[in-house]
């Protein structure tokens, strides 16, 4: 606050406008914040990040989004910044969550990197619409969209379906794979329904 005191009219003028991006939502493909405290965020378009550690990330954004708590906010950026191996890759998610190291970010970095995922949720459901319905999409017989109604572990398993031996294979393909094929699938789905 005492930097943004020292700053005159027109230095604000100009701050605000820089910082119009967020109020608009306005889809993101990457992290603005690339490392942090010698962990790195994901690839452009989540693109290096598996079926299985989205399942968590996108979940613990949900939990976040409805409890604005610190513990589901550290479990977010546990899950988004790791370590990278020698060849420079990420990590190989293990599925546990450990939020040691997060809380060693500043509290204003985390909010920034809650925002930045925000934006890079609005990107996932512009280039996924059919996996990620708005508002506006259109609501089941419930009368909640596919996102609400639907958790990512009922999503995982009927994906799987009755492959249980293979169901690792699908946890580690990329999640941009996993995703464009749900998208495909739920289109051609619904094609059908019209049909019929």
């Amino acid at each position: 606050h005492s930097v943004i005191k020292r700053l005159d009219m027109m230095q604000r003028y100009y701050l605000g406008k820089l910082l119009t991006f967020i109020q608009n939502r306005a889809p993101f493909k990457h992290f603005v914040i690339k490392d942090v405290e010698h962990l790195y965020a994901p690839a452009d378009g989540l693109s290096d990040v598996t079926f299985g550690e989205f399942i968590f990330i996108d979940t613990f954004y949900t939990d976040y989004q409805q409890s604005n708590s610190d513990e589901d906010l550290l479990k977010l950026i546990a899950c988004l910044y790791v370590k990278h191996n020698k060849q420079g890759e990420r990590v190989k998610f293990t599925g546990k969550v450990n939020t040691s190291l997060a809380k060693n970010i500043h509290p204003l970095k985390r909010k920034a990197i809650a925002m930045n995922y925000d934006l890079i949720r609005s990107w996932l459901e512009k280039n996924y619409p059919e996996v990620f319905p708005t508002s506006s999409s259109p609501v089941t017989d419930k009368g909640k969209t596919k996102a609400e109604s639907n958790g990512w572990i009922d999503v995982f398993d009927c994906i799987v379906g009755d492959d249980l031996i293979n169901s690792d294979k699908y946890f580690d393909k990329p999640c941009a794979e996993i995703l464009r094929y749900m998208d495909k699938k739920i289109k051609t789905n619904r094609k059908k329904k019209r049909k019929k």
